[in-house]
């Protein structure tokens, strides 16, 4: 994939449970809970280099990205190693399923707003401050009242023909939400 290092190992990590988060764990940087982590496993030990809270910088070694809820499905785009996370929405009928993303060119250190928002609304609790330029917004979000559960596949593939391709589907409760994303001149989302 251009732009991303393909020997590192990424993984996803829910906030730990509990309802809304109560011990900020999606905010913290001193827990891996609530976060998207980055491993060279090919070195021994495991290195962290190159992570935007490695060494000196506080924060966990192994955050990439952080402020996720439950970031239980995410896929990486095979032609632009972009980053498409599907993170799992809270409280059925008023919490929100959302679609986040990363570009291939990120350094890390993205921060996606849970606890403080869901989606791109405010969730009324601490944490961090809501609207702040500093959080990320999702790409594409819909509460769970809408039929809808979490995302459950991170596919991210061109439509003949089109500047369209699909980006997570989500199926649940009758319901299927199909998310399509416009690709770039390049044949890339």
């Amino acid at each position: 994939a251009q732009g991303r290092r393909t020997d590192l190992r990424t993984g996803g990590v829910g906030d730990g449970g509990g309802d809304c988060d109560p011990f900020e764990n999606g905010q913290s940087l001193d827990t891996n809970l609530g976060k998207i982590l980055r491993l060279d496993v090919d070195s021994l030990p495991p290195s962290t280099a190159g992570n935007p809270f490695d060494g000196a910088v506080p924060g966990n070694d192994e955050i990439w990205a952080y402020g996720l809820r439950n970031p239980w499905r995410f896929s990486f785009d095979r032609l632009t190693g972009d980053l498409y996370i599907g993170d799992v929405g809270q409280n059925a009928g008023s919490g929100r399923e959302e679609i986040n993303f990363e570009a291939a060119s990120s350094t890390g250190g993205l921060n996606f707003g849970w606890r403080c928002q869901h989606g791109s609304t405010c969730s009324g609790l601490g944490g961090c401050t809501c609207g702040s330029p500093a959080l990320t917004n999702p790409i594409h979000e819909y509460t769970t009242g809408s039929g809808g559960r979490s995302y459950c596949d991170g596919c991210a593939a061109p439509w003949e023909d089109s500047d369209l391709g699909v980006c997570l589907i989500d199926i649940g409760g009758g319901t299927m939400h199909v998310v399509l994303v416009r690709l770039s001149p390049h044949g890339a989302m």
